[in-house]
Parts: structure tokens; C-alpha cells; sequence
């Protein structure tokens, strides 16, 4: 593999969906390159890893891992080993730091698995944080990103991944069909995020869905890890029939199968919203105040925000929030279930 470039980038599923227009563009660039993504183990396994997506849609070729948070010498070692054992010299730099010095840490090391060009490595404030654009929002990360690696903003024609295949489409429909659902009338939801700060309240939830379920006629279909399906059956217990709770049970191409579905898509900050936005599907996000206004904001006129508030706002905490997500709370349930009515109104006409 002589002719390989090293893609340094790891995250969540989110996170991998956000990026995805970089990788086309590299792709794009080079089609004649092997692609290798350098990325760390995740310990948590409902946490879908980097590559997921990445192999399957054949926008990288090989995978060399390290330990998360491990600073083991023998672990990085094998790392530098097998990066100059493929004679790689360039690499595009999609590591989320925050801090300089930890940039900089990554470029010695870098230097050290013979890598002599560094695309992307944000050095300057610019480019390592999303910037102002105005009303009290910063820019998406994902044109930061773009911006850092391109020197130019993202372009708006997103979604030219295939995430899922047609087998997973016919996976998915027949169980609609079986369950005597309309496949035009699904609303998919997302309950719950990795992070707890970002989880709005079991009743708020119910009362919503009841809403959409009762008065619109609408199917729900819940995605999310399995770790979410205790918590869809407490809020499925406000319902009438008409839903099927689908966490922990889909494969991830077939819940963005599912999606592709869908009429609306309503969900908390989470990596099935940002699959949404990527197909392109009307939705809308219900955000926290923990990190800063549209950094994490899906794109388009289609994607609709509802964005929590508090004093506190900004904690950047990721779970056992002492205000009791209060930021949360407040996004009131007749705030969403006004915001659904319009848009399947939209949607109808």
C-alpha cells in the first residue's frame, strides 16, 4: 500500500455522519489512494465505531487502531510500526482537540510514523474552534472541519453516501407491512443521547407522541442502542398501539434504512439525528444548553431546532447534571407539538 494517505479521525456516530463530507472530498481528490483511518478502540460497546460507516461505503481501505486514553509506549509504538511499514507521508487531520497543545502533541507524533504532510492540523484559534456568525450561534462543526482541512465552507449538497443497502430497505419494510403499518405515515424518534444531559423527561415524551400517535395518525417507530429500549417501554406506555420500538434491534444500515423512511424525524442531539439531516428527512432536534448554540445543529431548511436554555448554559457536562437537565425542561411539549403540526401540514401539501 505505497500510494496510501492516513485519515487521523475517531468520535461517534454523530461525529462520523458530521465528517462524512470531508472523507467524500478526500476520496473525490484522490481516487488513485488507498485511504487508511487512524482511530482509537471505544470501551463502550453500544458505541458504534469510526470505521462503521467508512468500510462500508468504501471510503477508506484499512483500519490501524490504538487504546483510547491509553499512553501505553509499546502500544504507540506498534501504531508508528505499522504507518511507516505502509510508507504513508501524508495524513488530513480530523481529530476533534480543543486544546492546542494536545494538536501539537499529535503532529510530533505524527512526525514520528514518518509522516511529512499534515493537512488539516488547526493551529491557530480559527480553525480549531467553530466561529461567531451571529444571534448567539457559532458555526456547524462540520464546516469547521471543511474549512480547516479545504480552506473553503462545506458545500450544502450533503448525503452522497449510500448508508444503507436495499436489502436493509426490504429488511425494514417487511416488518412495517407485517405490523399493518403505512410506510408514508412513519414519524422515527430518538429518545434518548449517550450523554444524559442531553435526555429530555420520560412525560414530556409521552405526552407528545400521544399527540402525534392520536390526533395525526402517525406510526412511531423508536431507533436507538438497546440501552434505550427500557426507557421507549415506559413511554410506549402512554400509547396506543401504533408503534414499534426498534432499539437495540437494527443493525445500523437498517435503522438508517428505517429513517429513509420516514415522514418526520423528531430525536435529542444524538447520531440518528445526524443520520436524518444526512438523508435529507425533515426533522427536528431538541438540543441542551451543556455545549454552544449550532455547533452541533444540523443543516438545511428542512432541519428545525428547538434549543434548551439555561444560566448554566454551556457546562459542557455529559451526564449527572445538579440542575436536573433543567435546560431540558425548558422545551415545553406544546412548543414540539406545535412545531410537528406545521411540519406534517408541510409535508402533506
Amino acid at each position: 500500500m505505497k500510494n496510501s494517505i492516513v485519515i487521523f479521525r475517531q468520535g461517534s456516530l454523530g461525529d462520523t455522519v458530521v465528517s462524512l463530507p470531508v472523507f467524500e472530498e478526500i476520496k473525490r481528490r484522490y481516487p488513485d489512494k488507498d485511504l487508511v483511518l487512524l482511530t482509537a478502540y471505544r470501551n463502550n460497546p453500544e458505541i458504534i465505531p469510526t470505521e462503521k460507516i467508512l468500510v462500508r461505503a468504501n471510503l477508506i481501505k484499512k483500519v490501524i487502531k490504538y487504546r483510547e486514553g491509553v499512553r501505553n509506549i509499546s502500544d504507540l509504538f506498534n501504531v508508528i510500526k505499522e504507518i511507516r511499514k505502509e510508507r504513508i507521508h501524508k495524513c488530513f487531520y480530523l481529530m476533534p482537540r480543543k486544546r492546542k497543545r494536545d494538536v501539537v502533541r499529535d503532529a510530533v507524533f505524527l512526525r514520528a510514523c514518518g509522516i511529512r504532510e499534515i493537512i488539516g492540523l488547526p493551529l491557530t484559534d480559527r480553525d480549531l474552534h467553530c466561529q461567531d456568525i451571529g444571534n448567539g450561534l457559532v458555526e456547524f462543526e462540520g464546516n469547521r472541519l471543511y474549512r480547516a482541512v479545504f480552506l473553503t465552507d462545506m458545500p450544502q449538497d450533503l448525503g452522497q453516501t449510500p448508508l444503507f443497502e436495499v436489502s436493509d430497505l426490504e429488511y425494514v419494510l417487511n416488518i412495517i407491512r407485517r405490523s399493518n403499518f403505512n410506510s408514508d405515515k412513519l414519524v422515527v424518534v430518538s429518545v434518548n443521547s449517550k450523554m444524559t444531559t442531553k435526555n429530555w423527561s420520560l412525560q414530556a415524551w409521552q405526552k407528545v407522541l400521544l399527540e402525534i400517535s392520536r390526533r395525526h395518525e402517525r406510526h412511531i417507530c423508536f431507533v436507538g442502542a438497546m440501552s434505550d429500549a427500557d426507557f421507549v417501554e415506559q413511554v410506549v406506555q402512554a400509547l396506543p398501539d401504533g408503534y414499534l420500538n426498534f432499539c437495540g434491534q437494527l443493525s445500523l444500515e437498517q435503522s438508517a434504512a428505517l429513517i429513509s423512511l420516514c415522514e418526520l424525524f423528531i430525536g435529542v442531539d444524538s447520531g440518528p439525528m445526524h443520520i436524518a439531516n444526512y438523508l435529507h428527512k425533515p426533522l427536528v432536534g431538541l438540543f441542551s444548553a451543556r455545549d454552544v448554540p449550532g455547533k452541533w445543529y444540523p443543516q438545511g431548511a428542512k432541519a428545525h431546532i428547538l434549543q434548551g436554555e439555561a444560566e448554566c448554559s454551556k457546562c459542557m457536562l455529559e451526564d449527572n447534571c445538579p440542575n436536573d437537565n433543567i435546560c431540558m425542561k425548558s422545551i415545553s411539549p406544546s412548543i414540539l407539538i406545535e412545531k410537528v403540526e406545521n411540519l406534517l401540514k408541510v409535508e402533506l401539501s
